[in-house]
């Protein structure tokens, strides 16, 4: 029979494990990519879809080459740049990227209008939510959340959901969606849910990206 003093040692350990379980249970999962492996800090993916050939890239607001520049879907590589390589930039000490944690994000090429390439929101509202690429990492204009969306993910504000606007037949812009109101594109199905997927870059010289 145990003695008192070790059946008391024994809870607390059971109480140890236990609390340490729950705290790894407890941290957000990671965010993975198309294989299945953790998508990780600075490091260039794609990010597009499984069932559709689109991926994202950068476009003119006014016309293809104009300056400033926001985020696309390019649903023809004919029409606009080819699709460029996003990297996810992190505080945290871990470079797992995790679903609903802030992060910045960046396309890995250097842009011809001289922008930081760095993701932000140009204004919190509902007439003026284009995303730019003339944020600063890390600030609060440029911090996004990947929340999880069927088997794939969705890019998020300040919880406030993207989705892709339609501009062309072969564009479609990443916006705020505003799930609360009830827009008219939404009716006219000029948007579109983001179910995106994220596809490592083998080539770490893009030189395959820019032609």
């Amino acid at each position: 029979m145990k003695s008192g003093a070790a059946f008391t040692f024994q809870v607390i350990i059971s109480y140890l494990l236990l609390a340490i379980t729950t705290s790894v249970a407890g941290e957000n999962e990671a965010v993975l990519d198309f294989y299945g492996k953790p998508v990780k800090a600075n490091v260039p993916y794609y990010a597009g879809f499984v069932s559709t050939p689109a991926f994202l890239t950068r476009y003119g607001l006014d016309e293809p080459g104009s300056c400033p520049e926001g985020v696309v879907f390019s649903f023809d590589s004919n029409l606009v740049p080819p699709r460029i390589p996003i990297i996810f930039v992190s505080s945290s000490s871990s470079d797992v990227i995790r679903v609903s944690t802030e992060v910045s994000i960046k396309f890995a090429l250097p842009s011809e209008c001289d922008e930081s390439g760095v993701w932000r929101v140009t204004d919190y509202a509902e007439d003026n939510d284009e995303v730019l690429l003339t944020g600063s990492e890390s600030t609060d204009d440029s911090m996004f959340t990947i929340e999880k969306f069927h088997k794939s993910y969705k890019f998020a504000f300040k919880s406030v959901e993207m989705g892709m606007f339609k501009e062309s037949s072969h564009v479609w812009r990443l916006k705020l969606r505003w799930l609360g109101l009830k827009r008219e594109l939404d009716v006219d199905d000029k948007v579109m849910e983001l179910d995106v997927s994220f596809f490592p870059v083998m080539n770490k010289t893009y030189s395959a990206f820019t032609s």
